[in-house]
C-alpha cells in the first residue's frame, strides 16, 4: 500500500505564534579598529572594475543600509534586504541584546537608486535570511523558521511571528548558523546549514524521534504539508544556493572546494568530521574542476596571514565565498547565460563560472573573474537578481573575515547594482508605458541595446491575471517566471481558478521547442496541483533528458512509499534509460522506495557499466541501497552477483560484513561468491569483507573457509593473498597466523609487507604478541612499526626495551616511541624520568602528549609533568595573558628579521601531523594553504587557543582500552561492533568489546600549548613562516 507524500492543496497549516520579547535593545555600536580607513559608499563604487560594457551603480549605503547579511526580491521588484548587528567577536559570538532588522528598499522612479525605505521588522535577533510569499514573510531567527503574515501586503505585519519550525542551533554554532533560504522551482523552500553544530529540527512540540538531525548541508520544507527533510548532506559553511535554467541545484561552499551540484540524496565531502551514518564508506568530491586558490602551494587559512599571492590571485582569489547566483535574463550579453557568480571573501571579487553537462552530472569550468574591488573594506555576502535583469551585490562591508576576530563594524553596509550598458553608455532599465506595462530593453550579440517585444506585465506581478502570469513563463527573465511560478502557486492554494492559466501551461508544457520553458510549465503546474501521476509517468518517455529527470523526481516527491507498480516502472526505466542524467534522479529516487524495490532499480541501473567510473553515480546508488541491505541480505547478495559496478560490491560487500553474527546465511553465500567461476567477484567482495571486519579481533568463520582460503591463496592478486591471509587470522585461523608471524620475522620480505604483517598481528592480537615484536625491536627495517605495535603490549618491560633503541631510533621510530610511552600512565612516569635525567630531550614531549598524560587523571603523574616539562596554560585567563605577550613580542620588525627556513622546521614538527601547507603535512586538520594567513590575531587565537570555537563533532575524546591504554582523537564513526578514531598520527578502528570507556571533551584535537617546546626565536619563525607568501627550503641541516 502506498503512502500518499505531499500535493499543493489549499489546507489550513497549524502554526505557533509568539510574542517576541518587548525588551529595549541597546544601541547598535561598532569594535572594530579602523587600521584601514572606512571609504564613502561612493569612493566604494569607483573602486570596483567590471568587464567592458558594464556599470556599477550604488543601489544604497549606510547609514540607509547596514550589516546586509541576506537579501530577495518580491514581485513588485523591491529588495528586502536583512541587516544583522547581533552577529559579533567570537568570544561574545552573539549579542543578544540587539535586533536585527527586515528592510525593504524600493526603487519607485526606476533610476538604479532605492528612494523608499521601509523597516519591516525590528524585533528579533540572529535574523540570517528571508523569503516572501504565500501571505506574508518567512524568515531564519535561529532557532526558528518563522511566517509573518502581511496578508494585505501593506508592509506592516498583520500580528506577531509564527513558529514554523525550531531547533535550528543558535548557541554553539556561529558563522555556520542556518540560512539561504531560497523557493525552489517544485515548491519548497530551501535553505543552508553550517558544520560547527547540529540542529535537531522539527514543527514546534515535536518530540526527539519526529525531529530531524542536521548540521552541514541542504535542507527544504513543505509549506502545506508541514515536511521537513533534508535534501543532501555535506560541505563546510554553505552560503550560496540556487536553480540553473534546468533547475538544477547547486551551493556554493568554503575551504574544501567552492562548487557542488546538489542531488537530493547525496553525501558530499564534509571539511571535518563524519556524517551521521557511519556506513556511507565514501562520499562525493567537488563538482568544480578547479579551486579557486593556489592549493598545491599554500594552505587555505594562510590568505588570512599572507593575503592573496600571485598564485592564488590567478586562480581566483581563495577559498572563502558567500552568494551563489545564476545569471537567467538577457539584459547582460548572452555568453553569461546559465553561468553562475559568487563572491570571493578575501579575494575581494565576484567569481564567474560556468556549468557543463559531464558524466552522469555535471563539471564547474572557471572563467575570467568579472568583478573586483580594491576596497579593503569589501565583503559581499550575497548576489541578488533584480527585475530588470541587472544584480544587486550586497556588501557587508568590514575589514575582518567571516570570524570577526578584529571586532565588527556594524554601522556600514552597501548595496550595488551591476548592469550592462548600451553602446550609449546608460544602463538599461525597464521602460514603463501609458498603460503601466513593461518593455524591457535587450542586448544583441555585439552588445548593442535593442528593443525586443517582450510579454507584457506590469511592474507589480500581483496584479496580473493568472493566465498573464503562466505566459510569463516563457519570458526569457527568470526574475520574472519564478515570481509568476509562486504567484500561481500562491492562488492555487488560496482555492481560485487556475483552469485558463493551466491550460495555457499544458500547452507550452506539450509544445514549446525550448525545454527551458517546457521545464518552467511543468513546474507551475506541479505546484498548482495539476500535474497528475499519469502525466508525469508519460513523461517517463518524454524525448528531453531534462524532462524526463524532472519527472522523476516529481513523481518520487508525492509519496512517502511508492505503490509497487510505480517501483516497477522505475525499475523498467532503470535498464531502459538511455540519459546519464536521468540514471542519476533514478538513483537518487532509490532512498524515496521501499527497501527491497531498491534493488530492482539498483540492479538495472547497475547493468550500465559505462557509469562505473562516474564520480556521482555509484555512490548515489550505493546511498540508496545501504539501508536496505541488512534488512533484505540475500537480495543484497544477489545484487552483488547482478552488478557491473564493482564499487557498490565492494560496499555492500562491507555492509554485510560489519554487521557479520546477523547475517551468517547471507555471509555464507557472500563469502562463495569469491569461487564463483562464471564472474570474477573475488577482489570487491574481499576488499569488502576486510573493510567491514577492520578492528575486529576475532568473529566465527564462514562455512567453507578452508576451501575458500585455499582459492584464495592460488590468486595472481598480491593483494586478495593478503587479504585472505589477514581474513584468516580474524577467523581464528592458526595457519594463517602462523603465516603472518612468519612474514613479520622474514627479512627477505618487503618492508611493506613485514609492517602489514605486525598490523595484523595488532589486530589479531595473539597471546605471544610481545615476544613476536621483542627480538624485532632490534631491526632497523620495522623498528618503528614496532614501537607503535608495543602500544598494545601489557608487559612492564616495554618501556626499558623502547628506551633501551631509542638513540637508534630513526625519527618516525622515536615519534612512535613517545607515543608509546605516553599511552599507558605507568610508562608517562618512565617517560618523564628520562627527560628530566637528559636521556630524552624535553623537546621530544610535544602538546599533544602532555595532553594525553593529563587525561590519565593521575594527580601524581600530572604533578610530574608539571616539574619536568612545565604547564598547559588552560584556563582562559592564562591564554589571554600569552596572547597579550606574543602579541607586544610579535611586531613587524621582528617578524621581519625571522629566519623562514627555521619556521618551516618549526612548523613541520608542530603542525604538520595534522595539517597542510604548501603541500606539506598531513590532512587530520584542515588545509592551511588558501585562507587569510596575513592576521596575526587569527593565528595568535587558534594556536594559543584551538579548543575556544571548535565543533562538538570534532572535539577530541579520551578512549580507554581494558589493557589499560589510553587513546585521544576524535570519534569518528561509531557502530555496534567498532569505533573508528582520528588520532593525530592515524585513522584507528578498535572493537568495541576492547573499549572500557569513552570520554568526550571540550577540546580540539589540536592541543593547548604547542608552543611550549619553543624557544622565542622559534616562535617569531614559526609566525613568520606561517605568514610568509610562498614556500621556503628547509635548513641545510635538516634536510
Amino acid at each position: 500500500m502506498s503512502t500518499f507524500r505531499c500535493v499543493f492543496c489549499a489546507v489550513a497549516v497549524l502554526v505557533l505564534s509568539v510574542t517576541v520579547s518587548a525588551d529595549e535593545p541597546i544601541k547598535i555600536y561598532d569594535t572594530q579598529k579602523l587600521d584601514i580607513p572606512l571609504p564613502t559608499p561612493e569612493q566604494s563604487v569607483k573602486m570596483i572594475s567590471v568587464p567592458k560594457g558594464f556599470k556599477v551603480t550604488l543601489f544604497a549605503g549606510e547609514p540607509n543600509v547596514r550589516q546586509p547579511i541576506a537579501g530577495t526580491t518580491d514581485e513588485r521588484g523591491r529588495l528586502w534586504i536583512v541587516e544583522n548587528y547581533t552577529y559579533a567577536e567570537r568570544g561574545l559570538n552573539y549579542d543578544m541584546r540587539l535586533r536585527d532588522r527586515i528592510v525593504i528598499l524600493d526603487d519607485t522612479d526606476g533610476d538604479g537608486k532605492f528612494d523608499k525605505r521601509t523597516i519591516f521588522w525590528d524585533k528579533s535577533p540572529q535574523i540570517t535570511s528571508v523569503a516572501v510569499g504565500f501571505g506574508g514573510v518567512w524568515f531564519l531567527a535561529a532557532p526558528y523558521l518563522y511566517f509573518l503574515p502581511d496578508a494585505d501586503k501593506d508592509d506592516v505585519p498583520d500580528g506577531e511571528p509564527q513558529i514554523i519550525l525550531d531547533g535550528f542551533n543558535n548557541d554553539t554554532i556561529r558563522h555556520n548558523i542556518v540560512n539561504g533560504l531560497t523557493w525552489g522551482p517544485d515548491g519548497w523552500l530551501y535553505g543552508l546549514h553550517g558544520i560547527t553544530a547540529t540542529s535537531s529540527v522539527g514543527v514546534p512540540g515535536a518530540t526527539a524521534s519526529q525531529r530531524t538531525n542536521l548540521n552541514c548541508g541542504v535542507w527544504r520544507y513543505h509549506l502545506t504539508c508541514k515536511r521537513f527533510e533534508l535534501v543532501a548532506q555535506g560541505g563546510t559553511n554553505p552560503w550560496g544556493f540556487d536553480f540553473d535554467d534546468h533547475g538544477e541545484m547547486f551551493m556554493i561552499n568554503t575551504v574544501i572546494g567552492h562548487l557542488w551540484h546538489v542531488v537530493p540524496g547525496a553525501y558530499y565531502r564534509r571539511m571535518f568530521g563524519s556524517h551521521f551514518n557511519p556506513h556511507i564508506y565514501q562520499v562525493i568530491e567537488q563538482t568544480a574542476d578547479h579551486f579557486h586558490w593556489n592549493k598545491d602551494g599554500e594552505r587555505w587559512h594562510e590568505t588570512k596571514k599572507i593575503g592573496v599571492t600571485d598564485e592564488t590571485d590567478k586562480a581566483g582569489g581563495g577559498h572563502a565565498h558567500c552568494g551563489l547566483m545564476f545569471y537567467l535574463s538577457d539584459q547582460w550579453p548572452k555568453k553569461y547565460r546559465n553561468t553562475l557568480f559568487t563572491v570571493n571573501l578575501h579575494g575581494l571579487r565576484i567569481n564567474n563560472d560556468r556549468i557543463q553537462r559531464h558524466g552522469n552530472g555535471y563539471v564547474g569550468k572557471h572563467n575570467d573573474d568579472f568583478l573586483k574591488s580594491k576596497d579593503s573594506w569589501f565583503r559581499g555576502v550575497e548576489l541578488i537578481p533584480s527585475a530588470d535583469g541587472s544584480m544587486y551585490v550586497l556588501d557587508w562591508s568590514d575589514i575582518g573575515e567571516c570570524h570577526e576576530n578584529d571586532g565588527v563594524h556594524r554601522t556600514s553596509g552597501r548595496i550595488y547594482k551591476v548592469s550592462y550598458q548600451s553602446s550609449k553608455n546608460k544602463a538599461l532599465q525597464p521602460k514603463v508605458d501609458g498603460r503601466g506595462h513593461i518593455r524591457r530593453p535587450s542586448v544583441s550579440k555585439s552588445g548593442e541595446s535593442v528593443q525586443k517585444k517582450h510579454a507584457e506585465r506590469a511592474p507589480n506581478l500581483g496584479k496580473l491575471s493568472s493566465l498573464q502570469l503562466a505566459e510569463l513563463q516563457s519570458d526569457p527573465n527568470d526574475w520574472a517566471v519564478r515570481h509568476a511560478r509562486r504567484l500561481l502557486q500562491e492562488r492555487h492554494v488560496a482555492g481560485e481558478d487556475m483552469t485558463e492559466a493551466a491550460k495555457h501551461l499544458f500547452t507550452l508544457y506539450g509544445s514549446a521547442k525550448d525545454v527551458r520553458v517546457r521545464l518552467r510549465a511543468m513546474w507551475a503546474l506541479y505546484g498548482m496541483g495539476q500535474l497528475t501521476e499519469p502525466h508525469l509517468t508519460q513523461a517517463f518517455i518524454d524525448k528531453n533528458e531534462h524532462v524526463r529527470a524532472w519527472a522523476i523526481r516529481l513523481f518520487c516527491d508525492r509519496y512517502v512509499d511508492l505503490p509497487a507498480s510505480s517501483c516497477r516502472i522505475l525499475a523498467k526505466l532503470a535498464i531502459e534509460e538511455t540519459s546519464p542524467l536521468v540514471r542519476l534522479y533514478l538513483a537518487s529516487a532509490m532512498r524515496q522506495l521501499p527497501a527491497r524495490e531498491r534493488f530492482r532499480v539498483a540492479i538495472g541501473l547497475m547493468k550500465h557499466a559505462e557509469d562505473a567510473d562516474d564520480r556521482m553515480q555509484p555512490l548515489l546508488i550505493w546511498y540508496g541501497l545501504e539501508s536496505a541491505v541488512t534488512k533484505h541480505p540475500l537480495y543484497a547478495v544477489d545484487t552483488i552477483r547482478l552488478s557491473k559496478m564493482p564499487l557498490v560490491q565492494e560496499f555492500i560487500a562491507r555492509r554485510l560484513a560489519s554487521d557479520w553474527e546477523k547475517n551468517g546465511k547471507a555471509i555464507d553465500f557472500l563469502v562463495g561468491l569469491m569461487m564463483s567461476p562464471k564472474q570474477d567477484f573475488t577482489e570487491p567482495v574481499a576488499h569488502g569483507i576486510s573493510s567491514g571486519l577492520r578492528g575486529r579481533r576475532r568473529v566465527a568463520a564462514p562455512k567453507r573457509w578452508d576451501e575458500i582460503a585455499k582459492h584464495l591463496a592460488k590468486s595472481k592478486d598480491q593483494e586478495v593473498v593478503e587479504i585472505a591471509r589477514e581474513l584468516g587470522v580474524v577467523f581464528g585461523d592458526g595457519r594463517a597466523l602462523d603465516q603472518v608471524r612468519a612474514i613479520a620475522k622474514d627479512q627477505s620480505v618487503d618492508t611493506a609487507g613485514r609492517v602489514r604483517a605486525i598490523r595484523t598481528l595488532i589486530q589479531g592480537r595473539p597471546d605471544d604478541l610481545f615476544a613476536i615484536l621483542k627480538p624485532l625491536m632490534n631491526d632497523r627495517v620495522v623498528q618503528h612499526e614496532v614501537a607503535r605495535a608495543l602500544a598494545y603490549c601489557d608487559d612492564t618491560s616495554v618501556p626499558n626495551l623502547i628506551l633501551g633503541q631509542f638513540a637508534r631510533m630513526s625519527p618516525e621510530g622515536q615519534d612512535n616511541a613517545i607515543n608509546t610511552l605516553s599511552s599507558r600512565s605507568e610508562w608517562a612516569f618512565k617517560l618523564l624520568d628520562n627527560v628530566e635525567s637528559g636521556r630524552l630531550s624535553i623537546g621530544m614531549i610535544t602538546a599533544f602528549h602532555a595532553r594525553q598524560i593529563q587525561s590519565f587523571g593521575d594527580e601524581k603523574l600530572s604533578q610530574r609533568l608539571a616539574e619536568v616539562w612545565g604547564e598547559i596554560r588552560d584556563t582562559s585567563e592564562e591564554k589571554k595573558q600569552l596572547i597579550d605577550e606574543l602579541r607586544k613580542s610579535l611586531t613587524p620588525e621582528k617578524l621581519k628579521a625571522a629566519d623562514l627556513s627555521r619556521g618551516r622546521l618549526a612548523f613541520e614538527k608542530t603542525c604538520s601531523v595534522c595539517h597542510t601547507l604548501y603541500g606539506r603535512g598531513k590532512n587530520v586538520g584542515p588545509d592551511l594553504t588558501g585562507g587569510n594567513r596575513k592576521n596575526l590575531e587569527y593565528l595568535l587565537e587558534n594556536i594559543v587557543d584551538p579548543s575556544a570555537s571548535v565543533a562538538a563533532n570534532f572535539r577530541s575524546s579520551t578512549i580507554r582500552l581494558d589493557g589499560g591504554q589510553v587513546i585521544n582523537g576524535v570519534v569518528l564513526t561509531t557502530t555496534d561492533k567498532t569505533v573508528t578514531i582520528q588520532t593525530k598520527q592515524e585513522t584507528l578502528t578498535v572493537d568495541a568489546g576492547d573499549i572500557e570507556a569513552i570520554r568526550q571533551t571540550k577540546l580540539s584535537l589540536m592541543p593547548d600549548g604547542v608552543l611550549k617546546t619553543l624557544d622565542a626565536n622559534a616562535i617569531r619563525d614559526l609566525f613568520a613562516y606561517l605568514m610568509s607568501s610562498s614556500q621556503v627550503p628547509l635548513p641545510k641541516a635538516s634536510q
